[in-house]
């Protein structure tokens, strides 16, 4: 795993999709899908699509520090527009429980081609799609997949989705003003420090110059630009993302 997509003419669409476990966490602006069946669950996880995972979790237990921060604005700077918002109740694993899905997909802006207008509501649909990128860290899996549309592969083209498990919010009830904190602890699990300290992303994935990369924190600047001088890279517009706002259901 590279951790690293240089996105191409062949890259038409990208997806965000999360997972939540409660129903309330799923953003009201979308279009629902049926509850899925049993015989949906198995043909979705039986059907075979062509492609790699580029992102993997470094450590199945621990890795919901991922941070997607000003991944939307990214795409959109990209030359790729909001093509469709959807969310499904679906079945875990085995048929254990059901989780909740949201996907929203961008797709490449294309000359001679209108854009969808969501019926004037395209500006609230990406404020409130920011709650779930700015202000909550993740476990993180990004794939690379041929098209097969109808069951037929296409080698020229590809869908990329980028999933979002294991939500794991930065404040309480979404209020920013009241950062969720933890120990830190030694190798030993012993306390680290007098108290504990607000939680914060060990990564963060970004779609920037062309490609969409999976960075160390401490590698990432806020700035709008790069620092060529010190190696790093600038997450752009990043810093106007994360001002501070009252979330509702974060």
């Amino acid at each position: 795993m590279d951790n690293v997509l240089v996105l191409s003419p062949r890259h038409m669409t990208v997806a965000l999709q999360f997972s939540f476990n409660s129903e309330r966490q799923l953003p009201h602006w979308m279009a629902e899908r049926g509850i899925e069946t049993v015989d949906d669950h198995e043909a979705r996880k039986t059907q075979f699509i062509p492609g790699r995972q580029f992102i993997t979790p470094w450590h199945e237990k621990d890795a919901n520090t991922v941070s997607p921060l000003s991944i939307v604005d990214g795409l959109l700077e990209a030359d790729y527009h909001l093509a469709e918002v959807v969310g499904q109740k679906r079945l875990r694993a085995k048929g254990k429980g059901h989780y909740f899905m949201a996907r929203y997909g961008f797709a490449r802006n294309v000359p001679g081609i209108d854009h969808p207008r969501f019926g004037g509501y395209l500006k609230q649909i990406i404020s409130e799609s920011r709650r779930l990128t700015d202000h909550v860290l993740w476990r993180a899996r990004g794939f690379d997949n041929t098209m097969t549309p109808e069951g037929v592969q296409i080698d020229t083209q590809s869908n990329v989705s980028l999933n979002f498990e294991a939500r794991n919010p930065l404040y309480e009830n979404g209020n920013v003003n009241r950062p969720i904190t933890k120990w830190q602890l030694d190798e030993q699990g012993a306390r680290i420090g007098d108290k504990p300290i607000p939680i914060a992303a060990t990564h963060y994935l970004l779609v920037e110059d062309g490609q969409i990369e999976l960075v160390e924190a401490a590698k990432v600047v806020f700035t709008g630009e790069p620092d060529s001088s010190k190696n790093e890279t600038s997450a752009t517009n990043a810093a106007q993302v994360a001002q501070p706002t009252e979330l509702a259901n974060a």
